[in-house]
C-alpha cells in the first residue's frame, strides 16, 4: 500500500514537473522581453521639475505626506439620511429582484 502511495506521489510530481516546462520560455538572441519603446521626452528636466513647483503652489498636486485619507474621503462623501437598516433592506429588495449590485452601479 505504501508503494502505490509513493508511486502515485512520483507520478503526480512528474506530471507537475513536465506541464510546468510547456509555459516555459526563453527569449532568442538578441530578442528581448521589454519590447515597449523607450519613452523620450519633449521637455527639459528643470522645465518638468519648474512645472511642479508651480502645480504644487497652485494646489493641483497633493503629496502623499499632506494627504489625510480618512477625514479627506469624508469630508466629499455625501451624507446618506438612510439609517444602516434601511440601507440593507434596499439591498435585499434589489437582489430579490435581480438587480446587478456592484461597485459599478453607484449613482
Amino acid at each position: 500500500m505504501n508503494s502505490r502511495i509513493a508511486s502515485s506521489i512520483a507520478a503526480a510530481a512528474l506530471a507537475l514537473l513536465g506541464s510546468s516546462a510547456a509555459f516555459a520560455q526563453q527569449a532568442a538572441i538578441g530578442e528581448s522581453y521589454d519590447a515597449v519603446p523607450a519613452f523620450v521626452s519633449t521637455q527639459s528636466r528643470a522645465a518638468v521639475k519648474a512645472e511642479l513647483l508651480r502645480a504644487r503652489a497652485a494646489g493641483e498636486v497633493q503629496l502623499a505626506d499632506d494627504y489625510d485619507y480618512p477625514s479627506a474621503v469624508a469630508a466629499t462623501a455625501p451624507n446618506s439620511t438612510l439609517t444602516r437598516a434601511e440601507v440593507k433592506a434596499e439591498l435585499l429588495a434589489a437582489r430579490q429582484r435581480g438587480e446587478p449590485i456592484g461597485l459599478d452601479d453607484r449613482s
